[in-house]
């Protein structure tokens, strides 16, 4: 979901072009550079772009934490 420290503008497009109405959005990234800031005001693009749309809070981690990843997907019910 970023690219250069936040969300790209295509991301921003692509959720103002289609109706979003009752989708649920869970953003995440994982970069070596970015800070919690920038991916904080990234979440905030992604809320102000998708519409009618539930965008969850987002996970913004490591790679290397699957622990994290593993407990983000099960506490969202996106895995068993």
């Amino acid at each position: 979901m970023s690219w250069w420290h936040t969300a790209p503008m295509i991301i921003g497009t692509f959720l103002e072009s289609y109706d979003m109405t009752g989708k649920e959005i869970y953003p995440f990234t994982q970069s070596a550079s970015m800070d919690t800031e920038q991916f904080d005001n990234s979440i905030a693009f992604v809320r102000e772009n998708a519409g009618a749309a539930t965008v969850h809070d987002g996970l913004f981690t490591r790679p290397s934490d699957t622990e994290g990843i593993d407990a983000y997907l099960s506490a969202n019910g996106l895995i068993q």
